[in-house]
């Protein structure tokens, strides 16, 4: 990034800055805003592809490095961004599709045309509990535990009440000449009692509801019978009455409107059709950019994985940054082909946004650039090696009630697909004992190897308590980076003693050490890593 942009980065990342914030947002808000209109073709979908960006920017301000290009690091993020509101915007359109097909649909059943005008009149004939039971179920769709909840009773004492209700039901439509079964009611009740209301309808009750407050006693009047019609009947009744109420001839008027009120229903479900079809191709159109974008960005991971065949983009400004982020991931690449000792097992657990993440922040123009860009994927490689130690761990403590290893590579078995010993053999254990009784923050897991930079950082990992791979990640760096390694080898080795007491003085680490380590230098780890609040080991009996 420019001199300009570092300064007003750093400003913001160590104090908070608005100054040099609203700054860099002023400086590249137009760059940001037409990226996201010309790949979401949407000013109100920009707008809010553009707020996200900056959203970004404000919480990994402190972790780009100097010399990042922000204007390339802004457009990457703008594209990720782009991708995932039309990925947003078409899940939304297929629910209003939905909604809207719905709303203009009855059910399938050929009961229901008979239960339908009888629905309201049985439900009022029901206790007041069993109502209130029908209505949670069948008309908000609630669980039988989430009923019982409400009715504070339990989930099987809901679902006696609303089985007991329903044979009430279909008893009085029966008396009424309407056979139906509990289960085709149950259906029936399910998928027809409340449908979807069209758009723009809340707006159209607020007004009518304003109006309806002035009505005063007709409005108290009609409530109970109001209460148990269907959605679209309240909407009719309210809207009617406050047209009227202030001319009082409400009774004569809505017989004089009768036809008036068919004809507006039927524009009405004429609207709701015409905006189906204006959905479905709006849904459409996207669906087909979506796809577009989507073959874009595999084209951009696939030359980014290393396979020169694959296509351009057709936009410059993106194959240009593609072929510069390219350029980046290859220089790595080749600098671990060339200097093996700086690779580690991990490395086979990286992902494509890994090495791009990585060369996102450095140019690689100097040789720290690239030692601190290698640390870094180095750490991304370790950190997705966690899932699989952590499905490991929690298989192995399910087989063994909760007990924990004792040894790193008792774990091997569990592993799915397998790992080889050289790469679990970097790791030891650091607690025994029983993971139930372990505080959620104890490490479990840490890396023994000695990181091979200090901007790697040492791993470690909680164990999961219950479900897998929900173990806590930290990677641990600090001037105690060529020493840790050592140490926690060390505690690694205290663990499998058969012998072993609680460890709670670094000193009793010395028999274990493979290097010696100055005592007060392994006090001072000792304490600034925090290691008698988490390894605890206790007798393996």
């Amino acid at each position: 990034m420019s001199t300009d942009d570092q300064e007003l980065i750093r400003d913001y990342a160590a104090d908070g800055s608005q100054a040099a914030f609203t700054a860099l947002v002023n400086r590249y808000v137009d760059l940001v805003y037409t990226a996201a209109r010309r790949q979401v073709q949407s000013p109100d979908l920009a707008e809010e592809v553009t707020q996200t960006v900056f959203i970004a920017l404000a919480r990994h301000a402190r972790e780009l490095k100097p010399g990042t290009p922000l204007a390339a690091w802004l457009y990457l993020v703008t594209r990720r961004a782009a991708l995932d509101a039309l990925r947003r915007e078409s899940r939304r359109l297929v629910r209003e599709q939905t909604a809207f097909e719905l709303a203009a649909m009855k059910s399938n059943s050929p009961a229901w045309s008979q239960i339908e005008p009888l629905l309201d009149e049985a439900m009022e004939a029901l206790a007041e509990t069993d109502r209130r039971a029908i209505l949670l179920r069948y008309f908000e769709n609630l669980s039988l535990r989430e009923v019982g909840q409400r009715l504070g009773s339990s989930e099987d004492a809901a679902q006696k009440r609303v089985g007991r209700a329903l044979e009430q039901l279909r008893a009085f439509f029966s008396k009424r000449g309407v056979a139906v079964g509990a289960t085709t009611l149950a259906a029936d009740l399910a998928g027809a009692a409340v449908q979807a209301a069209p758009v723009g309808l809340g707006l159209s009750i607020s007004s009518a509801t304003a109006l309806v407050g002035a009505a005063g006693q007709i409005a108290t009047l009609e409530t109970a019978k109001t209460i148990a019609m269907t959605s679209l009947q309240k909407t009719l009744i309210v809207t009617t009455l406050a047209t009227i109420v202030g001319a009082g001839l409400y009774q004569g008027h809505l017989i004089s409107r009768r036809d008036d009120q068919i004809a507006e229903l039927q524009q009405q479900v004429d609207q709701w059709r015409g905006e189906t079809r204006r959905l479905q191709a709006e849904r459409d159109k996207l669906t087909s950019r979506l796809a577009d974008a989507q073959r874009e960005s595999e084209a951009v991971r696939t030359r980014l994985a290393g396979k020169e065949d694959a296509l351009p983009t057709g936009d410059p400004v993106v194959d240009s940054e593609l072929k510069a982020i390219s350029a980046r991931v290859n220089t790595l690449k080749a600098q671990l082909t060339q200097h093996p000792e700086q690779q580690i097992p991990e490395l086979r657990f990286l992902t494509v946004q890994d090495w791009m993440d990585a060369v996102a922040k450095h140019n690689l123009d100097t040789d720290d650039d690239v030692r601190e860009a290698l640390a870094e994927l180095r750490g991304h490689a370790k950190a997705n090696f966690t899932e699989p130690v952590s499905g490991a761990l929690w298989k192995y403590t399910q087989a063994n009630d909760g007990k924990l290893p004792s040894d790193i590579m008792q774990l091997m078995p569990f592993f799915d697909p397998p790992v080889e010993p050289e790469l679990l053999q970097r790791y030891g254990i650091m607690n025994t004992g029983n993971i139930r009784d372990l505080p959620l923050s104890t490490f479990v897991v840490a890396e023994i190897a000695p990181p091979m930079d200090p901007n790697e950082g040492t791993l470690y990992l909680s164990g999961p308590r219950t479900q897998p791979n929900e173990g806590n990640v930290s990677l641990n760096r600090g001037k105690y980076s060529e020493i840790t390694g050592t140490v926690l080898s060390a505690v690694a080795e205290f663990i499998k003693s058969k012998d072993a007491q609680p460890l709670t003085d670094p000193a009793q680490l010395q028999p274990y050490l493979k290097t010696p380590v100055d005592p007060a230098r392994l006090q001072g780890f000792w304490n600034s890593s925090g290691l008698p609040n988490h390894l605890h080991p206790t007798s393996n009996d």
